[in-house]
């Protein structure tokens, strides 16, 4: 049983399914190809996770000699598992995902070359320099591009596939579209990160907090930025992604404005990254109720991922940490 926690520490498995999530949500933001491509959305997703959990194994393999003195309950420092059995199951993971992205497009499979790139970045740096946040926060960010080349695999021009019509002509559509998302959640874990660093000097966290807790609102405005020029003059809909923002913000400001211990609000904050996702499933159901169109079965499994992945991740929270 030791092993198995150990593995499942390892893995962040409460993390995967925000992964999900922010895939599917990817696989949503550009027209309606994902209601004729979903498996290979829910392909991407399982790409994803395997890198993901790849990212993790790397990272404890190289932070061993850290770990011996500050993390010692962890596998390779504990004597649970020799180091180098981390780092082939790291490489064998990512080969299979890379296998997988190559498989259904050259732009899926470079999007998640990408993030090997970033996570060994990451790995390498995090330790010693304050840009670490921003490189954790690229490797979420670019899970909305993995969702996206899952659907349009073969696109020469994505904006192509963008509405035609925008609140905010001024603005570009593939900024819009698929830069601001990723910015807000590239700035969301970003603040994570920079939270989780405060853990080893909490006595002073309060001083030190003040960065890290306008970072996770942001996609607050990313996210509204997106919805209001999505949806243009139908004013009657800002009301429901109204309650949307209420939702990620509630939760959000009830994790990080509160008492509590740093680890307790970085938890909570990983187990509302699909709330943000949630932002943009709830305008695609309140955009097809208005115009009466008919919600398919696929449609309805893509509804409820954000829900599903933001209540097992606490469940899961419960039996490894999150971070």
């Amino acid at each position: 049983m030791k092993h198995l926690f150990a593995l499942l520490a390892t893995a962040r498995i409460a993390n995967v399914p925000s992964v999900i999530s922010n895939v599917m949500f990817g696989a949503l933001l550009i027209g309606s190809q994902w209601q004729q491509q979903i498996h290979m959305a829910f392909t991407a997703a399982i790409a994803a996770c395997l890198l993901y959990v790849a990212g993790n194994f790397f990272n404890d393999w190289h932070d061993a000699a850290w770990d011996r003195e500050n993390r010692p309950e962890r596998g390779i420092p504990s004597g649970l598992f020799p180091r180098n059995t981390y780092l082939f199951t790291a490489l064998a993971f990512t080969a299979i995902s890379l296998f997988l992205g190559f498989s259904a497009g050259i732009l899926l499979g470079a999007s998640l070359t990408l993030i090997v790139l970033l996570v060994i970045i990451y790995t390498i740096i995090h330790k010693k320099s304050a840009y670490g946040i921003w490189v954790m926060g690229a490797c979420r960010a670019m899970l909305y591009a993995v969702g996206i080349f899952s659907v349009h695999r073969d696109s020469a021009s994505i904006t192509q596939l963008l509405p035609q019509a925008w609140a905010l002509r001024e603005i570009s559509p593939f900024f819009v579209v698929i830069v601001t998302p990723m910015v807000g959640m590239l700035c969301y874990i970003a603040g994570i990160s920079l939270l989780a660093k405060q853990e080893s000097k909490s006595q002073h966290a309060e001083v030190s907090l003040f960065l890290p807790r306008l970072l996770v609102f942001l996609p607050i405005v990313t996210h509204g930025l997106l919805f209001a020029c999505l949806l243009g003059s139908k004013i009657s809909v800002l009301h429901v992604l109204f309650h949307a923002l209420v939702v990620f913000g509630g939760w959000t400001y009830w994790a990080v404005m509160k008492e509590r211990t740093i680890g307790q609000r970085v938890s909570r904050l990983l187990m509302g990254i699909p709330l943000i996702d949630g932002i943009r499933i709830s305008s695609a159901l309140t955009l097809t109720m208005m115009d009466h169109s008919v919600i398919s079965g696929s449609f309805l499994i893509i509804l409820t991922i954000p829900l599903l992945a933001f209540l097992l991740a606490g469940i899961l929270q419960k039996v490894a940490p999150a971070s």
